[in-house]
């Protein structure tokens, strides 16, 4: 466990997680990798704002990751729960990609039964 810093409520707090660190490459065809911090917090020390993709973006541990045509499939777990969290290649005007949503089956190939997505 280790303390990091965290958006709480709207507000900027410490709060204690199990943390890992791992990177991941999010454009195979031209070689662009970016580095995934993945925490899973201690229930009841956070709390986002009725915000689904943020609660599974910040609380989901991250395992196993596979290469898509199209972007990246990253395995997860969330409160015991499997979670396969799919990041597009393409990117958006503001560099995000066009597609990071959380799904709840993958079997290898396609993605099904969307559980949320950003924005």
């Amino acid at each position: 466990m280790s303390k990091v810093t965290a958006i709480v409520d709207l507000t900027i707090q410490e709060v204690t997680a199990d943390c890992s660190l791992e990177t991941i490459n999010v454009g195979s065809e031209i070689g662009l990798t970016t580095q995934v911090v993945s925490c899973e917090f201690i229930p009841t020390s956070i709390l986002i704002n009725d915000d689904e993709w943020g609660r599974y973006a910040l609380n989901t541990k991250y395992s196993i990751t596979t290469n898509v045509s199209d972007g990246i499939v990253i395995q997860g777990v969330i409160q015991g729960d499997t979670c396969y969290r799919y990041i597009t290649n393409s990117l958006d005007a503001n560099g995000y990609p066009n597609e990071d949503a959380f799904y709840s089956d993958f079997d290898g190939t396609n993605l099904t039964n969307l559980i949320t997505t950003r924005g």
